[in-house]
Protein backbone atom coordinates (compact mmCIF):
# COMPACT_ATOMS: atom_id res chain seq x y z
CA UNK A 1 0.00 0.00 0.00
CA UNK A 2 2.84 2.39 0.89
CA UNK A 3 4.53 1.77 -2.48
CA UNK A 4 1.32 2.55 -4.35
CA UNK A 5 0.92 5.78 -2.37
CA UNK A 6 4.51 6.83 -3.16
CA UNK A 7 4.03 6.10 -6.84
CA UNK A 8 0.95 8.34 -6.84
CA UNK A 9 2.44 11.20 -4.85
CA UNK A 10 5.91 11.28 -6.47
CA UNK A 11 4.84 13.00 -9.74
CA UNK A 12 2.94 15.61 -7.73
CA UNK A 13 6.01 16.24 -5.62
CA UNK A 14 8.15 16.77 -8.72
CA UNK A 15 5.53 19.12 -10.15
CA UNK A 16 5.52 21.12 -6.90
CA UNK A 17 9.30 21.48 -6.99
CA UNK A 18 9.25 22.62 -10.60
CA UNK A 19 7.47 25.84 -9.63
CA UNK A 20 10.52 26.92 -7.69
CA UNK A 21 13.44 25.48 -9.67
CA UNK A 22 14.73 26.98 -12.91
CA UNK A 23 16.75 24.93 -15.33
CA UNK A 24 19.73 26.78 -16.78
CA UNK A 25 19.95 26.18 -20.54
CA UNK A 26 23.19 28.14 -20.87
CA UNK A 27 24.07 31.33 -22.70
CA UNK A 28 23.74 32.21 -26.34
CA UNK A 29 24.12 35.17 -28.69
CA UNK A 30 21.34 36.72 -30.76
CA UNK A 31 22.20 38.83 -33.81
CA UNK A 32 19.87 41.69 -34.74
CA UNK A 33 19.92 44.03 -37.72
CA UNK A 34 23.00 46.17 -38.33
CA UNK A 35 25.12 43.39 -36.82
CA UNK A 36 23.93 44.24 -33.29
CA UNK A 37 24.57 41.30 -30.98
CA UNK A 38 23.10 40.69 -27.55
CA UNK A 39 24.22 38.02 -25.16
CA UNK A 40 21.23 36.25 -23.63
CA UNK A 41 21.03 33.78 -20.78
CA UNK A 42 18.33 31.15 -21.14
CA UNK A 43 16.46 29.26 -18.42
CA UNK A 44 13.21 27.38 -18.09
CA UNK A 45 10.55 28.25 -15.56
CA UNK A 46 6.97 27.38 -14.64
CA UNK A 47 4.34 30.15 -14.80
CA UNK A 48 0.66 29.32 -14.29
CA UNK A 49 1.52 25.65 -14.61
CA UNK A 50 3.28 26.02 -17.97
CA UNK A 51 6.97 25.34 -18.48
CA UNK A 52 8.68 27.71 -20.85
CA UNK A 53 11.86 29.66 -21.57
CA UNK A 54 13.05 32.75 -19.72
CA UNK A 55 15.30 35.15 -21.61
CA UNK A 56 17.67 37.51 -19.79
CA UNK A 57 18.97 40.25 -22.09
CA UNK A 58 22.12 42.17 -21.14
CA UNK A 59 21.72 44.69 -23.98
CA UNK A 60 19.08 45.55 -26.57
CA UNK A 61 18.77 47.25 -29.97
CA UNK A 62 16.49 50.23 -30.61
CA UNK A 63 13.82 47.81 -31.84
CA UNK A 64 13.71 44.48 -30.01
CA UNK A 65 11.82 41.53 -31.50
CA UNK A 66 11.47 38.81 -28.86
CA UNK A 67 11.35 35.28 -30.33
CA UNK A 68 8.36 33.08 -29.55
CA UNK A 69 10.48 29.95 -29.06
CA UNK A 70 14.00 28.95 -28.10
CA UNK A 71 15.24 25.35 -27.95
CA UNK A 72 11.68 24.08 -28.54
CA UNK A 73 10.36 25.98 -25.51
CA UNK A 74 7.81 28.79 -25.74
CA UNK A 75 9.26 32.06 -24.41
CA UNK A 76 7.08 32.87 -21.37
CA UNK A 77 9.22 35.42 -19.53
CA UNK A 78 11.54 38.26 -20.57
CA UNK A 79 13.93 39.94 -18.12
CA UNK A 80 15.25 43.41 -18.92
CA UNK A 81 16.04 44.81 -15.45
CA UNK A 82 19.81 44.47 -15.87
CA UNK A 83 20.02 45.76 -19.45
CA UNK A 84 22.81 48.32 -19.60
CA UNK A 85 21.31 50.35 -22.47
CA UNK A 86 17.57 50.05 -21.67
CA UNK A 87 17.25 53.81 -22.24
CA UNK A 88 17.89 53.22 -25.98
CA UNK A 89 14.92 50.85 -26.43
CA UNK A 90 12.26 52.62 -28.50
CA UNK A 91 10.11 49.73 -29.77
CA UNK A 92 9.56 46.11 -28.74
CA UNK A 93 7.54 43.28 -30.23
CA UNK A 94 6.38 40.56 -27.84
CA UNK A 95 5.01 37.20 -29.02
CA UNK A 96 1.69 35.83 -27.77
CA UNK A 97 3.53 33.35 -25.55
CA UNK A 98 5.02 35.84 -23.10
CA UNK A 99 3.29 35.95 -19.71
CA UNK A 100 5.69 38.16 -17.76
CA UNK A 101 8.08 41.02 -18.52
CA UNK A 102 9.41 42.21 -15.19
CA UNK A 103 10.08 45.84 -16.05
CA UNK A 104 10.53 48.47 -18.73
CA UNK A 105 11.54 51.10 -16.15
CA UNK A 106 13.97 53.72 -17.48
CA UNK A 107 13.10 52.92 -21.11
CA UNK A 108 12.66 56.65 -21.68
CA UNK A 109 12.46 56.32 -25.50
CA UNK A 110 9.77 53.62 -25.51
CA UNK A 111 6.94 55.14 -27.54
CA UNK A 112 4.47 52.30 -28.00
CA UNK A 113 3.94 48.69 -27.01
CA UNK A 114 1.32 46.01 -27.51
CA UNK A 115 1.02 43.71 -24.52
CA UNK A 116 0.03 40.23 -25.75
CA UNK A 117 -3.15 38.59 -24.49
CA UNK A 118 -0.99 35.88 -22.92
CA UNK A 119 0.34 38.28 -20.26
CA UNK A 120 -0.72 37.64 -16.66
CA UNK A 121 1.38 40.30 -14.86
CA UNK A 122 1.47 44.01 -15.64
CA UNK A 123 5.08 45.17 -16.21
CA UNK A 124 6.56 48.30 -14.63
CA UNK A 125 6.80 51.26 -17.01
CA UNK A 126 8.01 53.74 -14.39
CA UNK A 127 9.41 56.87 -16.03
CA UNK A 128 8.59 55.87 -19.64
CA UNK A 129 7.85 59.48 -20.53
CA UNK A 130 7.14 58.92 -24.26
CA UNK A 131 4.63 56.09 -23.79
CA UNK A 132 1.30 57.55 -24.97
CA UNK A 133 -1.21 54.70 -24.83
CA UNK A 134 -1.59 51.36 -23.09
CA UNK A 135 -4.12 48.52 -23.31
CA UNK A 136 -4.14 46.06 -20.41
CA UNK A 137 -4.80 42.42 -21.43
CA UNK A 138 -7.78 40.72 -19.80
CA UNK A 139 -5.66 38.17 -17.88
CA UNK A 140 -4.06 40.94 -15.81
CA UNK A 141 -6.03 41.61 -12.60
CA UNK A 142 -3.74 44.02 -10.78
CA UNK A 143 -1.85 47.20 -11.69
CA UNK A 144 1.13 47.14 -9.29
CA UNK A 145 2.67 49.95 -7.25
CA UNK A 146 4.37 52.62 -9.42
CA UNK A 147 3.56 50.68 -12.62
CA UNK A 148 3.08 53.83 -14.73
CA UNK A 149 4.36 56.43 -12.29
CA UNK A 150 5.73 59.56 -14.01
CA UNK A 151 4.66 58.40 -17.48
CA UNK A 152 3.95 62.03 -18.31
CA UNK A 153 3.16 61.36 -21.98
CA UNK A 154 0.46 58.77 -21.24
CA UNK A 155 -2.84 59.98 -22.71
CA UNK A 156 -5.02 56.88 -23.06
CA UNK A 157 -5.59 53.83 -20.82
CA UNK A 158 -7.74 50.83 -21.73
CA UNK A 159 -8.10 48.73 -18.57
CA UNK A 160 -9.63 45.78 -20.42
CA UNK A 161 -12.04 43.46 -18.60
CA UNK A 162 -9.79 41.82 -16.02
CA UNK A 163 -8.28 44.57 -13.85
CA UNK A 164 -9.68 44.53 -10.29
CA UNK A 165 -7.19 46.63 -8.33
CA UNK A 166 -5.05 49.69 -9.01
CA UNK A 167 -2.27 49.81 -6.44
CA UNK A 168 -0.61 52.76 -4.73
CA UNK A 169 1.12 55.33 -6.96
CA UNK A 170 0.32 53.21 -10.05
CA UNK A 171 -0.38 56.29 -12.21
CA UNK A 172 1.15 58.93 -9.97
CA UNK A 173 2.18 62.04 -11.93
CA UNK A 174 0.67 60.97 -15.28
CA UNK A 175 -0.03 64.59 -16.21
CA UNK A 176 -0.91 63.78 -19.84
CA UNK A 177 -4.20 62.09 -18.94
CA UNK A 178 -7.17 64.36 -19.73
CA UNK A 179 -10.14 62.01 -19.41
CA UNK A 180 -10.37 58.86 -17.31
CA UNK A 181 -13.06 56.18 -17.08
CA UNK A 182 -12.67 53.49 -14.42
CA UNK A 183 -14.64 50.42 -15.67
CA UNK A 184 -17.24 48.54 -13.65
CA UNK A 185 -14.92 45.53 -13.40
CA UNK A 186 -12.51 47.42 -11.16
CA UNK A 187 -13.17 47.18 -7.41
CA UNK A 188 -10.35 49.02 -5.59
CA UNK A 189 -8.33 52.22 -6.07
CA UNK A 190 -5.48 52.40 -3.57
CA UNK A 191 -3.71 55.34 -1.91
CA UNK A 192 -2.17 57.89 -4.30
CA UNK A 193 -3.06 55.75 -7.32
CA UNK A 194 -3.66 58.84 -9.49
CA UNK A 195 -2.10 61.53 -7.30
CA UNK A 196 -0.74 64.49 -9.23
CA UNK A 197 -2.59 63.70 -12.49
CA UNK A 198 -3.25 67.39 -12.96
CA UNK A 199 -4.44 67.10 -16.58
CA UNK A 200 -7.56 65.00 -15.87
CA UNK A 201 -10.65 67.14 -16.52
CA UNK A 202 -13.35 64.46 -16.59
CA UNK A 203 -13.34 61.47 -14.23
CA UNK A 204 -15.88 58.62 -14.09
CA UNK A 205 -15.51 55.90 -11.48
CA UNK A 206 -17.46 52.74 -12.33
CA UNK A 207 -20.05 50.80 -10.36
CA UNK A 208 -17.63 48.15 -9.09
CA UNK A 209 -15.58 50.44 -6.82
CA UNK A 210 -16.56 50.30 -3.13
CA UNK A 211 -13.95 52.53 -1.51
CA UNK A 212 -11.89 55.43 -2.78
CA UNK A 213 -8.83 55.43 -0.55
CA UNK A 214 -7.03 58.43 0.91
CA UNK A 215 -5.23 60.77 -1.52
CA UNK A 216 -6.19 58.51 -4.47
CA UNK A 217 -6.73 61.60 -6.64
CA UNK A 218 -4.89 64.17 -4.55
CA UNK A 219 -3.50 67.02 -6.60
CA UNK A 220 -5.73 66.37 -9.61
CA UNK A 221 -6.22 70.10 -9.98
CA UNK A 222 -7.83 69.94 -13.44
CA UNK A 223 -10.91 67.83 -12.59
CA UNK A 224 -14.10 69.79 -13.29
CA UNK A 225 -16.58 66.90 -13.47
CA UNK A 226 -16.68 63.77 -11.30
CA UNK A 227 -19.08 60.79 -11.50
CA UNK A 228 -19.09 58.18 -8.72
CA UNK A 229 -20.70 54.75 -9.29
CA UNK A 230 -23.62 53.09 -7.54
CA UNK A 231 -21.55 50.94 -5.16
CA UNK A 232 -19.25 53.59 -3.69
CA UNK A 233 -19.62 53.21 0.07
CA UNK A 234 -16.75 55.30 1.35
CA UNK A 235 -14.51 58.21 0.31
CA UNK A 236 -11.45 58.46 2.54
CA UNK A 237 -9.65 61.53 3.85
CA UNK A 238 -8.06 63.78 1.21
CA UNK A 239 -9.20 61.50 -1.63
CA UNK A 240 -9.71 64.55 -3.88
CA UNK A 241 -7.56 66.98 -1.94
CA UNK A 242 -6.60 70.13 -3.88
CA UNK A 243 -9.04 69.38 -6.70
CA UNK A 244 -9.38 73.12 -7.05
CA UNK A 245 -11.32 73.08 -10.36
CA UNK A 246 -14.00 70.63 -9.26
CA UNK A 247 -17.44 72.19 -9.75
CA UNK A 248 -19.79 69.22 -10.15
CA UNK A 249 -20.01 65.83 -8.41
CA UNK A 250 -22.54 63.21 -9.52
CA UNK A 251 -23.26 60.37 -7.10
CA UNK A 252 -25.23 57.31 -8.24
CA UNK A 253 -25.38 55.67 -4.79
CA UNK A 254 -28.88 55.61 -3.29
CA UNK A 255 -27.34 55.70 0.19
CA UNK A 256 -24.94 58.59 0.87
CA UNK A 257 -21.40 57.17 1.08
CA UNK A 258 -19.27 57.74 4.15
CA UNK A 259 -17.12 60.77 3.45
CA UNK A 260 -14.47 62.69 5.38
CA UNK A 261 -14.65 66.46 5.63
CA UNK A 262 -11.26 66.63 3.90
CA UNK A 263 -12.24 64.32 1.02
CA UNK A 264 -12.93 67.31 -1.22
CA UNK A 265 -11.49 70.78 -1.48
CA UNK A 266 -13.32 72.96 1.01
CA UNK A 267 -13.43 76.48 2.37
CA UNK A 268 -13.11 76.74 6.13
CA UNK A 269 -14.93 79.49 8.00
CA UNK A 270 -14.18 80.14 11.64
CA UNK A 271 -16.74 81.95 13.75
CA UNK A 272 -15.61 83.21 17.12
CA UNK A 273 -18.22 82.57 19.79
CA UNK A 274 -16.30 84.47 22.46
CA UNK A 275 -12.80 85.65 23.18
CA UNK A 276 -11.47 82.16 23.93
CA UNK A 277 -13.39 79.79 21.67
CA UNK A 278 -13.99 79.35 17.98
CA UNK A 279 -15.92 76.82 15.93
CA UNK A 280 -15.30 75.66 12.38
CA UNK A 281 -17.73 74.86 9.63
CA UNK A 282 -17.02 73.67 6.10
CA UNK A 283 -18.64 74.75 2.85
CA UNK A 284 -18.06 73.03 -0.48
CA UNK A 285 -18.40 75.42 -3.41
CA UNK A 286 -19.63 72.83 -5.92
CA UNK A 287 -22.88 71.26 -7.11
CA UNK A 288 -23.93 67.80 -5.96
CA UNK A 289 -26.18 65.73 -8.25
CA UNK A 290 -27.90 62.79 -6.52
CA UNK A 291 -30.73 60.28 -7.19
CA UNK A 292 -34.13 61.89 -6.65
CA UNK A 293 -35.10 59.16 -4.20
CA UNK A 294 -32.15 60.06 -1.96
CA UNK A 295 -32.05 63.85 -2.11
CA UNK A 296 -33.31 64.29 1.48
CA UNK A 297 -30.71 61.83 2.79
CA UNK A 298 -27.94 63.82 1.11
CA UNK A 299 -29.29 67.19 2.25
CA UNK A 300 -29.51 65.99 5.84
CA UNK A 301 -26.03 64.41 5.78
CA UNK A 302 -23.43 66.00 8.06
CA UNK A 303 -20.97 66.59 5.20
CA UNK A 304 -22.84 66.14 1.91
CA UNK A 305 -25.41 68.62 3.22
CA UNK A 306 -22.70 71.31 3.25
CA UNK A 307 -22.36 71.33 -0.53
CA UNK A 308 -23.28 74.63 -2.15
CA UNK A 309 -26.10 73.16 -4.27
CA UNK A 310 -27.76 69.72 -4.18
CA UNK A 311 -29.83 68.77 -7.25
CA UNK A 312 -31.89 65.65 -7.92
CA UNK A 313 -31.77 63.77 -11.22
Amino acid sequence: MKKIFLLLIYPLFLSFLSFFVSCDMGSSSITFGNNFKASVKLETEYINGKEGAVIYYDSVPEWLIVPSQVMDYDVIRVKLEDVSNISELAYITLPNTVMVVDTFAKAVLLESITLPESMVVCPLFTGCILLSTITIPDKISNIPDYAFSLCTGLKTIDFGNGVKTINSYAFNGCTGLTSLVIPDSLTSIETNAFAGCSGIASLTIGNGVNTINSTSFSGCTGITSLVLGTNVRGIAASAFENSSSLSKVTLKAATPPDVDKSSFKFTEQKNSTNSTESTSDYYYNMELLVPSSAIDAYKNHQIWGKFNKITAY
